[in-house]
């Protein structure tokens, strides 16, 4: 009864992950989306889970909330001139209204490694050269973000 009542939050709301994924697309909002993502997945895995994590197991779960939703193509470690880009989130052409695009620059930290300063400076510059290359400088309503994972329910988010 106890583990019933445990996992009874568990089922994701798909009805909420899409009210997130419009705040990135016509809030321009990164951080519900995030939430969303690091309190109902990141958050409930288990520490055997965390061994040998890294980056890409956070995209593959990003990306899999963002394939439930037709307001973007989301795209992996799209090559630019600049190197690959983490996340590339086009606008999808079943939703022309959408007012932002985004690139997201992701890291992932053990929980007893915090980020320095220092990874923080190099993501952001990794961001800015990304964000100047051929494919993305001129667009206008393209958002950035910065996104340092820490362990499974901490992140720092810079935009």
């Amino acid at each position: 009864m106890e583990l019933a009542q445990e996992n009874a939050g568990f089922a994701i709301s798909i009805a909420e992950l899409e009210r997130t994924i419009t705040a990135l697309a016509l809030d321009g909002q990164a951080k519900p989306f995030i939430d969303y993502v690091v309190r109902n997945i990141f958050n409930r895995l288990s520490n055997e889970d965390l061994k040998n994590f890294d980056e890409k197991y956070i995209k593959i779960m990003l990306l899999g909330c963002l394939f439930h939703s037709n307001i973007y193509v989301p795209t992996s470690e799209l090559e630019t001139n600049m190197g690959y880009l983490d996340m590339y989130l086009m606008r999808s052409p079943l939703w022309p209204q959408v007012k932002y695009e985004w690139i997201f620059e992701l890291k992932y930290f053990k929980a007893s490694k915090k980020p320095s300063e220092a990874d923080r400076l190099d993501a952001q510059n990794q961001l800015l050269n990304y964000s100047g290359s051929y494919m993305m400088k001129d667009r206008k309503d393209l958002k950035k973000a910065v996104i340092l994972f820490v362990g499974k329910n901490k992140y720092e988010l810079f935009e």
